[in-house]
């Protein structure tokens, strides 16, 4: 997996499946428990990332994470924009 290299301002800690970010499209999404996880992308498709370990960090945009996943304590991180 890879990292974020910018500094994270905010989080949302994305408890329900199939719903959407409240905040909108992630940078990235933290897996708490390890497991396998289903993100939506931007343009509508899908990608798995099996067997992630738990405290990892998935440098991924996405809207929200899907059923099928079986990581836990996942958390959508949004970095700054640069003016």
């Amino acid at each position: 997996m890879g990292i974020v290299n910018e500094a994270v301002y905010h989080h949302y800690a994305a408890a329900t499946i199939n719903t959407l970010y409240a905040d909108g499209a992630a940078t990235a999404v933290f897996v708490g428990t390890t497991g396998s996880l289903l993100l939506e992308r931007l343009d509508g498709t899908s990608v798995t990332f099996s067997n992630v370990p738990g405290g990892t960090t998935v440098p991924c945009r996405s809207l929200r994470y899907l059923t099928g996943s079986t990581a836990g304590g996942v958390v959508a991180l949004y970095t700054r924009k640069t003016p």
